[in-house]
């Protein structure tokens, strides 16, 4: 089901890869009930069959593709791999962690976004454990606002249970309420797994609950810890944290897709016309990203989404200029850019009311009928 819990509309998966500059390389659209960690052998392949190359490539995925089945596939057809480990796994390390004093800064960060790594070996695999204190905070919020929630949804059942709701039936038997206290726990698994609750039906009847303290303090030390595998022995701690972090570009390509591209929702009926909605957003994504990198080549470090904000207060202007003879011509010329707008339209090799601008500094004729003259 989709996330707008609209079932009455099917879905499809599009997989995409791209190169570690953000661009495009190749794509390809699956059934819409294909799970992530069945597209890495079809997107493998495809890609290969575009790219000709000789040389193999070292796949860097996130957890959702990191299978036992799908690594196997890759060392059995010649591929490195670079993969986050999965999040519930972060406790195995729980001891390596806590020894600060072993690890390392990644170079060329700021100290607000500093990353500390550590390396270690399991098996014939490379480990880089990571901690950052800005994803700790993050996570910390995160858990902090799933409790108060979960909280509030305790104590709202257990004020009904004190009142002596007559939809839970207490006189009858414990379902009701247990089904209702189940529903609170599987609606907040962030926050539910640190707590234990129970109904009491003696007088008075009550909800009881209780947060295990040390399970929860073990889960606050692992915040902002995470860790990457490989079997690549040859990298650094640093080229394998900056390979797997270009994963990064690939989340901000989706996000970007589905609300500033309009990849989301679909109005078609027919396979063909989804899969050309499609192409069109990546070729969309594909011009975006020129831009991105333009800038950044210029020393601009802007989203496509703050260039726009940007440069959505610069307008063109028409002059209407109505002659003797009935007829209307129009000039059209653009608005002085700001020092900001400026820089962005000389890193991209731009400038309003250039002859690259086309028609914009020309006189057009109108027809004899009156024009309504609007900003561009």
């Amino acid at each position: 089901n989709s996330k707008e819990k609209r079932n009455d509309c099917p879905l499809l998966a599009l997989g995409m890869v791209l190169d570690a500059d953000g661009f495009p390389l190749c794509h390809k659209v699956f059934p819409g009930n294909t799970h992530d960690s069945q597209t890495l052998e079809g997107m493998v392949g495809e890609l290969k069959k575009l790219s000709g190359l000789d040389k193999t490539p070292t796949v860097a995925m996130d957890s959702g593709l990191a299978s036992k089945e799908n690594i196997a596939w890759l060392v059995g057809s010649g591929y490195d791999y670079i993969v986050s480990g999965k999040r519930q796994s972060r406790q195995d390390f729980y001891t390596e962690y806590a020894e600060s004093e072993e690890f390392t800064q990644i170079g060329g960060r700021s100290p607000e976004k500093a990353v500390l790594v550590r390396r270690t070996v399991r098996g014939e695999e490379q480990i880089v454990l990571c901690k950052s204190e800005s994803r700790q905070l993050k996570e910390e919020a995160i858990i902090s606002k799933s409790e108060q929630r979960f909280l509030e949804a305790l104590e709202k059942l257990s004020k009904r249970i004190e009142r002596g709701d007559g939809k839970l039936r207490l006189d009858k038997d414990d379902s009701v309420v247990n089904r209702a206290l189940g529903t609170i726990f599987s609606k907040h698994t962030r926050a539910s797994r640190f707590y234990e609750a129970h109904y009491e039906g003696g007088e008075p009847r009550r909800l009881v609950w209780a947060r295990k303290d040390k399970e929860f303090e073990k889960a606050i030390e692992m915040c902002g810890c995470y860790f990457l595998r490989t079997n690549r022995m040859d990298l650094s701690d640093d080229e394998i944290w900056k390979v797997y972090m270009s994963l990064s570009r690939l989340e901000a390509a989706w996000r970007n897709m589905k609300s500033d591209l309009g990849l989301r929702p679909f109005y078609h009926q027919l396979d063909t016309r989804c899969e050309a909605h499609v192409l069109i957003t990546v070729l969309a994504f594909h011009l975006q990203r020129w831009v991105e990198q333009k800038l950044e080549n210029a020393g601009l470090r802007l989203t496509f989404r703050k260039v726009y904000r940007l440069l959505q207060t610069h307008c063109y202007a028409t002059l209407c200029l109505p002659t003797k003879d009935g007829k209307m011509h129009s000039l059209r010329k653009p608005g002085r850019p700001d020092e900001k707008q400026a820089a962005v339209y000389a890193a991209l090799g731009n400038r309003p009311g250039s002859a690259a601008d086309g028609q914009a500094n020309h006189l057009r004729k109108r027809g004899r009928e009156k024009k309504e003259c609007l900003p561009f």
